[in-house]
Parts: C-alpha cells; sequence; structure tokens
C-alpha cells in the first residue's frame, strides 16, 4: 500500500521554507560581508589587526612626509 502524497506536503512545505530561509540568511550575510565568506572565531588580534590596517591608512593618507 503506498503513501497518499497528500500526506507528504507539509513535510515537503516545511523542508522548501527551511532551504529558503538558510539560502535567504546565507546571501544576506555573504552580501554585508563584501560577497565573502564569513569568518569564524574572529579574535581579540583580528579584531586588532583590522583597526590598525584602518586607522594605518587614514594616517598614510594625512601624512606629509
Amino acid at each position: 500500500m503506498g503513501v497518499p502524497f497528500e500526506a507528504l506536503i507539509p513535510g515537503v512545505i516545511i523542508v522548501a521554507l527551511g532551504a529558503v530561509t538558510g539560502g535567504s540568511l546565507s546571501t544576506l550575510r555573504a552580501y554585508k560581508n563584501g560577497w565573502k565568506k564569513g569568518r569564524h572565531s574572529v579574535d581579540q588580534w583580528d579584531r586588532y589587526v583590522k583597526t590598525l590596517n584602518a586607522t594605518s591608512l587614514l594616517d598614510v593618507k594625512e601624512w606629509d612626509g
């Protein structure tokens, strides 16, 4: 005896909505990060280097040498 397809519709809907939501969140995260993959475990050193690079670029532009 087969399974009526009407019984599978709710499961398919739930899986499809989960896939759409996951894909949308992944795309949004990549968009916010300049279309690059997100970084995991950003520690204190990574945050320091990021601020150091941003401030050093400003200092170079303002420096007359």
